[in-house]
């Protein structure tokens, strides 16, 4: 009977003690992910679209709508992903698809940022007082304004649609960048370093900032009109929708079934790709070596829209290295660790210089121009890419953009 008494207090003790680690443990993660509310914080997650990280006193777990943040806090918008943030409940911070940032002090006065990586629009009529965002080593002030930061490796930029901004660049000069201005620091290869403020080109728009200047509250006051803005995206839309409309040429480059090739790896999902360089046609007389003429294919388009399988994780280098191999295409690129990213130098024996002193490859995925190197671009599913050969205004004849 008193074996049996002993064994039943052992028991209650031992659940006791369980629920008492449980306690400890809830009130532990509540209190890093603040489940427990009385945060002053002017900080909050709006919207997630897709799917989002926060890293919190050195705990990762998944990002949730109506977070309140916290200085410290590093948040990270996933591939396909978007983070809405508001502060002071009157702004509006949209991050891009991975996209990295860091909240280094979060008070209603004072709100100090570090973009990591990425795309950030800003919507802000009503910014704290302080108002700082660092990107690269560069450091923007912000009053009411609306912008956009830019950090790809290798260079930044920071653009105005709305107000001005205050940017002490890397190389310690201040700026002002007006309304309908861009900032952007250049690393080169010989090392470097370029801060030029130039107009800003609807061209030179990502797909993700056009969305926002559409949507976002201070849109009748932005520096480029809803019209304008539309006629781009709709521009692009169309170039796309005719990538897509079944009429192209296929080529398969992940054999096997439609879920994963006979090595394992995973398809995941199919983009277009075009290859041309009929600006090469307008501008013959400056073809050099004139031999070259026999690489300009009569219509300009070395290689017809084609529909492409990519795996997870692929680039838009990726792609053009085996669409060209398998069209049996000529393609030279070197690596260049600045923006450790590859450089494509010739396509079909075509060469930086070979048609003026500004012609070269770009690409545009989407109908965008990147402003960073094609194996940066990881991919998505539905992707447009298009690799042009432009001969005047840096891209400008291929609608690019012009420093």
């Amino acid at each position: 009977m008193e074996t049996k008494k002993k064994k039943k207090k052992s028991n209650l003790i031992m659940v006791l003690l369980i629920a008492v680690i449980v306690f400890c443990g809830v009130m532990a993660v509540g209190g890093i992910k603040g489940w427990f509310g009385g945060s002053d914080s002017p900080m909050a997650v709006e919207d997630i679209t897709g799917t989002a990280n926060i890293e919190r006193k050195g705990v990762g777990y998944s990002l949730e709508k109506g977070t309140a943040l916290e200085a410290g806090d590093i948040i990270e918008a996933k591939g396909g992903s978007e983070v809405s943030l508001s502060i002071n409940r009157g702004n509006a911070l949209e991050l891009n698809e991975n996209t990295e940032l860091t909240i280094n002090d979060c008070q209603p006065d004072n709100v100090d940022l570090t973009l990591a990586k990425g795309e950030i629009f800003a919507d802000v009529p009503k910014a704290p007082k302080n108002l700082e965002v660092t990107f690269g080593e560069s450091t923007a002030k912000v009053t009411g304004t609306v912008f956009s930061v830019s950090a790809q490796q290798g260079s930044t930029s920071l653009s105005v649609y709305e107000g001005a901004v205050e940017v002490t660049a890397e190389d310690g000069s201040v700026n002002t960048v007006e309304s309908g201005k861009t900032l952007s620091v250049i690393h080169s290869g010989d090392g470097t370093l370029d801060v030029e403020i130039n107009d800003i080109k609807t061209a030179a728009l990502s797909n993700f900032i056009i969305d926002k200047m559409i949507s976002c509250d201070s849109k009748g006051e932005l520096c480029f009109s809803q019209d304008e803005i539309k006629k781009v995206a709709a521009e692009r839309e169309k170039e796309n929708s005719k990538a897509a409309d079944g009429s192209t040429d296929v080529i398969t480059t992940i054999s096997g079934s439609s879920s994963s090739n006979s090595s394992g790896t995973k398809v995941a999902g199919k983009c277009t790709i075009t290859i041309r360089c009929n600006t090469i046609l307008d501008n013959m007389d400056n073809l050099k070596p004139p031999e070259k003429v026999k690489y300009v294919p009569s219509n300009g388009i070395i290689l017809a829209t084609s529909t492409v399988e990519f795996a997870e994780g692929e680039t838009v280098f990726d792609v053009l290295q085996r669409a060209c191999s398998y069209a049996g295409i000529h393609l030279e690129y070197s690596w260049t660790p600045m923006y450790d990213s590859y450089y494509i130098e010739g396509i079909n024996h075509l060469y930086e210089f070979d048609c003026g002193p500004q012609s070269g490859w770009m690409y545009k995925v989407n109908g965008w121009f990147p402003n960073y190197g094609c194996s940066s671009y990881t991919l998505k599913d539905g992707d447009n890419i298009v690799w042009d050969y432009t001969c005047n205004g840096l891209g400008a004849d291929v609608g690019g953009n012009v420093r």
